[in-house]
Protein backbone atom coordinates (compact mmCIF):
# COMPACT_ATOMS: atom_id res chain seq x y z
CA UNK A 1 0.00 0.00 0.00
CA UNK A 2 1.36 3.13 -1.02
CA UNK A 3 0.22 6.19 0.57
CA UNK A 4 -0.09 9.18 -1.47
CA UNK A 5 1.84 12.13 -0.19
CA UNK A 6 -0.41 14.99 0.12
CA UNK A 7 0.76 18.49 -0.25
CA UNK A 8 -0.77 20.61 2.39
CA UNK A 9 -0.78 24.29 2.14
CA UNK A 10 1.72 25.53 4.66
CA UNK A 11 0.68 28.51 6.62
CA UNK A 12 3.17 31.12 7.65
CA UNK A 13 3.67 30.67 11.34
CA UNK A 14 4.60 33.82 13.21
CA UNK A 15 4.95 34.64 16.84
CA UNK A 16 3.36 37.79 18.08
CA UNK A 17 5.92 39.48 20.36
CA UNK A 18 3.83 42.50 21.27
CA UNK A 19 2.45 41.03 24.53
CA UNK A 20 5.93 39.96 25.61
CA UNK A 21 7.38 43.41 24.92
CA UNK A 22 4.49 44.99 26.85
CA UNK A 23 5.18 42.68 29.79
CA UNK A 24 8.90 43.53 29.75
CA UNK A 25 8.15 47.26 29.83
CA UNK A 26 5.68 46.80 32.67
CA UNK A 27 8.30 44.85 34.67
CA UNK A 28 10.91 47.47 33.90
CA UNK A 29 8.65 50.26 35.14
CA UNK A 30 7.79 48.22 38.24
CA UNK A 31 11.46 47.68 39.15
CA UNK A 32 12.38 51.30 38.51
CA UNK A 33 9.52 52.56 40.69
CA UNK A 34 10.18 50.13 43.56
CA UNK A 35 13.96 50.60 43.64
CA UNK A 36 15.19 52.34 46.77
CA UNK A 37 18.26 54.49 46.36
CA UNK A 38 20.25 54.64 49.57
CA UNK A 39 22.93 57.22 50.03
CA UNK A 40 25.78 55.36 51.63
CA UNK A 41 28.02 57.07 54.11
CA UNK A 42 31.60 56.98 52.93
CA UNK A 43 34.97 58.25 53.91
CA UNK A 44 35.81 61.77 52.84
CA UNK A 45 39.36 61.93 51.53
CA UNK A 46 41.92 64.24 53.02
CA UNK A 47 43.00 66.48 50.17
CA UNK A 48 46.33 67.56 51.59
CA UNK A 49 49.37 68.26 49.51
CA UNK A 50 51.76 65.38 48.83
CA UNK A 51 54.39 65.14 51.51
CA UNK A 52 52.25 66.80 54.16
CA UNK A 53 51.42 64.81 57.25
CA UNK A 54 48.13 65.15 59.06
CA UNK A 55 49.77 64.08 62.32
CA UNK A 56 52.01 66.31 64.32
CA UNK A 57 55.36 64.50 64.31
CA UNK A 58 56.11 65.85 67.80
CA UNK A 59 53.08 64.07 69.24
CA UNK A 60 54.17 60.59 68.08
CA UNK A 61 56.10 58.79 70.79
CA UNK A 62 58.19 55.94 69.45
CA UNK A 63 58.51 52.82 71.63
CA UNK A 64 61.32 50.64 70.25
CA UNK A 65 61.42 47.14 71.70
CA UNK A 66 64.79 45.35 71.81
CA UNK A 67 65.58 41.95 73.30
CA UNK A 68 66.52 43.23 76.78
CA UNK A 69 65.57 46.90 76.81
CA UNK A 70 63.05 49.41 75.56
CA UNK A 71 63.71 52.79 74.00
CA UNK A 72 60.92 55.28 74.77
CA UNK A 73 61.33 58.56 72.85
CA UNK A 74 65.14 58.26 72.92
CA UNK A 75 65.30 57.19 76.58
CA UNK A 76 66.51 53.63 77.22
CA UNK A 77 64.60 51.93 80.02
CA UNK A 78 64.33 48.40 81.33
CA UNK A 79 61.15 46.40 80.97
CA UNK A 80 60.56 46.72 84.72
CA UNK A 81 60.63 50.55 84.66
CA UNK A 82 58.60 50.78 81.44
CA UNK A 83 55.16 50.87 83.09
CA UNK A 84 55.82 54.00 85.17
CA UNK A 85 57.37 55.88 82.27
CA UNK A 86 54.58 54.99 79.84
CA UNK A 87 51.92 56.11 82.35
CA UNK A 88 53.64 59.51 82.58
CA UNK A 89 53.77 59.81 78.77
CA UNK A 90 50.11 58.70 78.49
CA UNK A 91 48.89 61.77 80.36
CA UNK A 92 49.22 63.76 77.14
CA UNK A 93 45.88 63.01 75.44
CA UNK A 94 47.15 64.21 72.04
CA UNK A 95 50.14 61.87 71.98
CA UNK A 96 50.15 58.88 69.64
CA UNK A 97 52.36 55.88 70.24
CA UNK A 98 54.21 53.72 67.76
CA UNK A 99 55.58 50.32 68.80
CA UNK A 100 58.58 49.22 66.74
CA UNK A 101 60.06 45.76 67.33
CA UNK A 102 63.59 44.73 66.45
CA UNK A 103 64.14 41.35 64.79
CA UNK A 104 64.60 38.65 67.39
CA UNK A 105 62.25 40.12 69.99
CA UNK A 106 60.15 37.33 71.44
CA UNK A 107 56.40 37.46 71.29
CA UNK A 108 56.29 37.36 75.09
CA UNK A 109 58.34 40.57 75.34
CA UNK A 110 56.17 42.32 72.76
CA UNK A 111 53.01 41.09 74.49
CA UNK A 112 54.22 42.42 77.84
CA UNK A 113 54.97 45.87 76.32
CA UNK A 114 51.66 45.92 74.48
CA UNK A 115 49.65 44.89 77.55
CA UNK A 116 51.32 47.58 79.70
CA UNK A 117 50.40 50.20 77.10
CA UNK A 118 46.89 48.77 76.87
CA UNK A 119 46.47 49.02 80.67
CA UNK A 120 47.63 52.63 80.51
CA UNK A 121 44.66 53.35 78.24
CA UNK A 122 46.57 53.72 74.98
CA UNK A 123 44.79 51.03 72.97
CA UNK A 124 43.23 53.56 70.56
CA UNK A 125 46.45 55.57 70.18
CA UNK A 126 48.91 52.82 69.20
CA UNK A 127 50.25 51.57 65.91
CA UNK A 128 52.65 48.66 65.46
CA UNK A 129 55.46 48.59 62.90
CA UNK A 130 58.17 46.02 62.27
CA UNK A 131 61.78 47.17 62.36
Amino acid sequence: MLRKLSHRDTEDVSINLSPMIDMVFILLIFFIVTTVFVEEIGVTPNNSEPGESSLNEDSIISVEVYESQINVAGEIVSIDNFEGIIRNKARDKEAKFSIICQDGVTHGTYDKVHSIMFKAGLNDRMSTKPF
